[in-house]
């Protein structure tokens, strides 16, 4: 419950502050892939009808909330003055972790989780869309650059 209480008042302060970028769809409210794909269809007519050339890149990142490093996180949380807020709840909740396999009845033995976002919870993909949402300013700076 007060993950889902986190995840609210998380998503209303991103939202109200219009901190993602308009063109992330994913794990948010009226937007979906289909939003995303006729956006940048659209995008790309319209590239063309300018007579310009289009480049589009396509991650399939396998494992994704499994490849999000703590540290860059706590470090874009903090740039949005999100960690501040918080007296550094989201470091609790992603660092000290650890983790076991069981097989046949057999356990390994416990590891400590460096890196990733616990599955399952109803914040993970929120702060997955916030680990990514500066790839496209990213993008955008190269675009022009290349110029």
């Amino acid at each position: 419950m007060l993950e889902r209480l986190v995840h609210d008042q998380l998503s209303e302060f991103l939202t109200f502050n219009n901190i993602l970028t308009s063109s992330q769809a994913a794990f948010r409210k009226l937007n979906s892939t289909t939003t995303s794909l006729i956006s940048s269809t659209d995008h790309w007519h319209e590239n063309m009808d300018n007579n310009k050339m289009n480049l589009a890149i396509f991650l399939d990142l396998r494992k994704a909330l499994d490849t999000v490093d703590h540290s860059i996180l706590i470090k874009k949380l903090n740039s949005y003055g999100i960690v501040d807020r918080t007296g550094g709840g989201f470091e609790s909740y992603l660092t000290n972790r650890t983790q076991f396999c069981t097989l046949n009845g057999n356990k390994s033995k416990q590891r400590k989780v460096t890196c990733g976002i616990p599955q399952g919870s109803c914040l993970g993909p929120l702060l997955f869309i916030i680990y990514l949402n500066d790839f496209e300013i990213a993008f955008n700076i190269q675009e022009h650059l290349c110029r």
